[in-house]
């Protein structure tokens, strides 16, 4: 059986990893696989959830009847467009919220897609009935 998997090619590692290669894989592993510092990750999340929060509480007080969705939800969606455009055109936001030795190239499309959402979804608030 050894015989057929040393013919197929699987104990054999004549290619192996040049060790400066091996040792950059074993670096950026352990980085993490999420290029955001948790720092920056959670500030912007708890600025997201307390902007949606205001226009929870004014629903939930009855100041606000009609579509649940205002002021607060714009400028939560504002926030993320800006902190998303920042990271796409800004190298000091880039080093604030990445983490230490990681590159836009990873999270540039995510970045993209963010933004777009957010223009939608604050153009659809925007103009929806209240």
């Amino acid at each position: 059986m050894i015989r057929k998997i040393k013919q197929t090619g699987f104990l054999v590692n004549a290619n192996s990893i040049p060790a400066d290669v091996a040792a950059r894989v074993v670096t950026a592993q352990a980085r993490g696989s999420i290029p955001v510092k948790k720092s920056a990750a959670i500030v912007i999340v708890l600025i997201w959830n307390v902007l949606f929060l205001y226009d929870i509480i004014r629903f939930l007080n009855g100041e606000h009847n009609g579509f649940p969705l205002g002021i607060g939800a714009q400028l939560a969606l504002a926030f993320v467009f800006l902190i998303c455009l920042l990271l796409l055109i800004s190298a000091p936001v880039r080093t604030l919220i990445l983490k230490p030795g990681m590159e836009l190239n990873g999270i540039k499309i995510f970045l993209i897609f963010i933004v777009m959402i957010a223009v939608v979804m604050f153009t659809a608030i925007s103009i929806f009935p209240k």
